[in-house]
């Protein structure tokens, strides 16, 4: 598990390179980042082999330290098998003085940083977003229309509605009811009475 998270941090910073979203990963809007939290990438100039037993001690790792002072911040947590890995130093750092765009944009001009990303919540297109109907795999309009991915960006608004032209609708079924519209908005324009939602034959929208 911590070998994933750590290569999430790497996904973040390749990712913010690109627009859009690549494959299933969605990267979260930006009011949604850490405040003050920026995700590096230092060049490290030594060019000596970087190990994880080289951050058996942040606080004694001179060159980190040093930079993370140079823009007005503190190493918040170091990345050891992804600066293993990459033999760069890959870090959190965290500012008490600085927004994170600010430091941003601080860290982008040193010639040093290999890359720099805010850190931004990354998921991952899996089941938490799938409803717990448990009919929901015989909905094979779901998936036509990418709903699944699409609540990943949102799940909707209570005052947005969608218009469906149909012979009538069973307002009363466990899916339908809480949001059916009943005022103006539903009309029945067949017979005299224009507020005869369903239809006579049974189907329509249900």
């Amino acid at each position: 598990m911590k070998k994933a998270v750590l290569f999430l941090v790497l996904l973040v910073i390749a990712l913010t390179s690109v627009s859009g979203f690549a494959g299933e990963m969605i990267i979260s809007k930006p009011q949604q980042n850490s405040a003050g939290d920026v995700l590096v990438i230092l060049k490290n100039q030594s060019k000596a082999k970087i190990t994880s037993e080289t951050f058996s001690n942040i606080s004694e790792i001179s060159v980190i330290n040093s930079f993370a002072r140079s823009v007005g911040a503190k190493v918040k947590e170091a990345y050891p098998a992804l600066s293993e890995a990459g033999n760069e130093y890959f870090l959190l750092i965290h500012s008490d003085t600085l927004s994170e765009t600010e430091l941003l944009e601080a860290i982008k001009k040193r010639p040093d940083v290999a890359g720099a990303s805010l850190n931004y919540p990354v998921h991952s297109f899996n089941d938490e977003l799938i409803p717990d109907d448990p009919r929901f795999d015989s909905l094979w309009g779901m998936t036509a229309i990418n709903a699944p991915k699409s609540w990943m960006t949102s799940i909707g608004d209570s005052n947005i509605y969608s218009a469906v032209i149909d012979t009538g609708v069973d307002y009363e079924h466990e899916d339908i009811r809480d949001n059916f519209e009943t005022s103006s908005y539903s009309k029945n324009f067949i017979n005299d009475d224009p507020s005869a939602y369903k239809d006579e034959n049974g189907h329509g929208t249900h």
